[in-house]
């Protein structure tokens, strides 16, 4: 079930939005919802086309007496970052996204599921304002791309065709008043340690140790927000109790959200559950004040059954140093851009037969800055053993702050708001880096409303800065012309 609007919003937008949300659309599995978009623009008059990634583009004429005035393509990613709360059954091939509204905002119902108003709010945007015949504005289009969020893989293989525009305006960001810039490069990096497993010794009690509680987030915008990562507290706390004996270890579960949870079954002497267990609890006392976490945040200790083979001692004491001395979190950071330059985000620990698999994301604005990272990354863990595969790297985009366009932007901003908006850069990876590589001196400018907690079930966007965004929007392209001679 849909939340229902109350809005000055169009309620165009509104049931874009309910019908993305109506339909399955996680990374890899966004066709149902191209379709169900290039069928509306169909239906409407609208050109569409398909290219063989899968991104859709949808052109609009311009309005009589506006064919002079330079295209405007608005550009958003057509899948969502399935995150689903622990303890949640939720199948996000097959389940709708239900949604509620409180104190002004809409998440998912009982914040149970990440909402996918990242990047759903944009195209739902867009699409109702190129499916409005009373918009008086120049020739308009919309590119929608696929895959995103597991590696960007729509902007890579973009057809050229589809970036021909005098201007993109990227609908990705999710603070209202930033007009983002510049974006961060980035690279995903595969870790793999063997765990030569033995019997696990008789007289040993199984014991579950698990984190959970914390906020997790975007591990790009979110990563300096204090939030802390399951993982690092959990092999933290393993390092300081050797006598554990691990046999799984797991947490995390997409390379671009923080790690909200995390466990390990292990094997231990049967006394020492309960001084474990008080220990546990006293570590998660120190970090609720140190972290940003929820109030139910706990390290727990519990009973579990006798795993039959663990790790050897080695492959663990490899294992927890490695995963515990990598770059991880915030490594540089600017104040003339109010942003994150390079972090790295320790994303998934799996335990697999024989091995273990973790994977990192390291992130920067500088290509040079973001390699040397991951470069730290794969020594530590190859001195401990591990073989480490880069893959997927993107480049980020540079900001440039000055532009005759922006500062025409930006006026109407100001006049709409009676404030200047945020010239700024974001640490996460837009598609506008790779579009930048694919079409030198492409004019881009990203923004949005305010989305919160994206890529976690805490995600939520604000109504009245939909509203906001909007009208914003539409005032832009309807003074298209404005810019035209500043490209």
């Amino acid at each position: 079930m849909t939340a229902e609007i109350s809005t000055p919003a169009p309620e165009d937008l509104w049931r874009q939005f309910a019908a993305i949300c109506a339909i399955p659309h996680p990374s890899g599995h966004e066709e149902a919802l191209r379709e169900m978009l290039a069928r509306q623009a169909r239906d409407a008059g609208l050109a569409v086309r398909t290219d063989h990634a899968g991104n859709l583009r949808i052109d609009r004429p311009a309005a009589p007496g506006r064919e002079n005035h330079p295209l405007i393509l608005l550009q958003g990613h057509l899948d969502m970052v399935p995150q689903a709360d622990a303890g949640t059954v939720f199948d996000f091939l097959h389940d709708p996204i239900s949604t509620e509204i409180r104190d002004g905002w809409m998440s998912s119902t009982g914040n149970r599921t990440s909402l996918g108003a990242d990047n759903g709010i944009g195209l739902a945007t867009a699409m109702a304002l190129l499916l409005d015949p009373a918009l008086d504005a120049g020739p308009l289009a919309l590119l929608a791309t696929v895959q995103e969020e597991t590696g960007m893989d729509g902007a890579f293989q973009v057809d050229p065709d589809f970036l021909e525009c005098g201007l993109l305006l990227n609908l990705d960001t999710e603070t209202e008043g930033e007009f983002c810039l510049g974006c961060a490069g980035g690279v995903r990096l595969e870790i793999r340690f063997r765990t030569d497993p033995v019997p696990c010794p008789a007289g040993l009690k199984g014991a579950r140790i698990a984190v959970s509680g914390m906020k997790g987030g975007h591990s790009g915008t979110d990563i300096g927000l204090g939030r802390g990562n399951a993982l690092s507290v959990l092999l933290d706390f393993l390092a300081g109790h050797h006598t554990c004996r691990i046999a799984e270890l797991n947490g995390g579960s997409l390379d671009n959200a923080i790690p909200r949870e995390a466990a390990a079954l292990v094997a231990m002497p049967p006394d020492e559950l309960p001084t474990l267990a008080a220990h546990a609890a006293e570590i998660a006392r120190e970090l609720r004040r140190k972290l940003d976490v929820f109030p139910d945040f706990a390290i727990t200790v519990v009973p579990a059954g006798v795993p039959e083979k663990i790790w050897s001692k080695e492959a663990a004491r490899r294992v927890i140093d490695a995963l515990r001395h990598v770059p991880n979190g915030v490594l540089e950071y600017s104040e003339a851009l109010q942003s994150t330059v390079t972090s790295s985000n320790l994303a998934v620990v799996q335990s697999l037969p024989d091995e273990v698999l973790a994977r990192c994301l390291t992130r920067s604005f500088d290509d040079a800055k973001r390699n040397a990272a991951a470069r730290d990354i794969a020594l530590c863990c190859v001195r401990n053993g591990a073989s480490v595969q880069s893959s997927d790297p993107y480049p980020g985009w540079i900001p440039q702050l000055e532009a005759g366009w922006l500062d025409r932007i930006t006026a109407i901003y100001r006049e709409m708001f009676s404030t200047e908006p945020n010239r700024m850069a974001v640490h996460a990876g837009l598609e506008c880096g790779i579009f930048a590589a694919h079409h030198p001196g492409l004019n881009m400018l990203s923004i949005g409303p305010d989305i919160e907690n994206p890529h976690s079930p805490s995600e939520r966007v604000n109504i009245a800065s939909v509203e906001r965004f909007y009208r914003f929007l539409r005032r832009v392209l309807q003074e298209s012309g404005l810019f035209y001679p500043t490209f």
